[in-house]
C-alpha cells in the first residue's frame, strides 16, 4: 500500500490543532487516504473526494477495516458545484496539495469557507513544483476567503530540495 511520505507530519500537526473524535471530515483531493484513515481511526465521520479511481478504491477498502467512511469517486472541483453539496457541513475540511493543479482553485476555496467550520490546506509556493504565489500572497489569498489564515507548521516535501510546506488553518 502506497502512503503519502508527509501524511503522519501534516496528520500530527492538524490534529493538535483541532479535534477530530466524532467530527465530520472531509478531505478534498485525499490521494492514499493517509489523512483519512488517521481521522477515522480516532472515530471521525470521514468523506473523501478524489479523481482518480484506483486511489478511490484502495481507500474504501481500507477505511472499510477502519468503520467506515465515504468515498467519492469525482472531480473535487465537479463536486462542489453540485447544488445539493451546499447543505453538507462539515466541521473539518483537509486539502492537501491539491490547489496549484486545478484550473480555478477559488471554487474549492468558496465552498470550504462557507461548507467547513475549518479547513487545513497544504499548498506549494512558488519554486515549488506546480507553486506560482510567495508566501505573504498565499497568505494574502486565502484571507481573501477566509477571516483568518493562520500558519500552524511546515513540512518537509523533498529533502535534498528543502521544499518546506505550509499547514494553513483556515477560519
Amino acid at each position: 500500500m502506497n502512503h503519502n511520505v508527509r501524511a503522519w507530519q501534516i496528520w500530527a500537526i492538524i490534529s493538535s490543532q483541532a479535534k477530530f473524535t466524532k467530527r465530520r471530515v472531509v478531505d478534498l483531493g485525499f490521494g492514499h487516504g493517509d489523512l483519512l484513515a488517521c481521522a477515522a481511526g480516532v472515530e471521525a465521520t470521514v468523506t473523501g473526494i478524489d479523481r482518480d479511481q484506483d486511489l478511490c478504491r484502495a481507500a474504501a477498502e481500507r477505511l472499510q477495516v477502519l468503520g467506515g467512511g465515504f468515498i467519492i469517486h469525482d472531480a473535487i472541483e465537479h463536486w462542489v458545484r453540485h447544488p445539493w453539496n451546499e447543505f453538507f457541513q462539515f466541521d473539518i475540511g483537509i486539502c492537501t496539495s491539491v490547489l496549484p493543479y486545478l484550473e480555478d482553485d477559488s471554487i474549492i476555496l468558496e465552498w470550504m469557507s462557507r461548507c467547513c467550520d475549518v479547513s487545513f490546506l497544504e499548498v506549494q509556493l512558488s519554486g515549488d513544483g506546480p507553486g506560482i504565489m510567495t508566501y505573504s500572497q498565499l497568505k494574502e489569498y486565502l484571507e481573501s476567503y477566509f477571516t483568518v489564515a493562520q500558519d500552524v507548521g511546515h513540512t518537509v516535501a523533498r529533502k535534498e530540495r528543502e521544499y518546506v510546506r505550509t499547514i494553513w488553518k483556515c477560519l
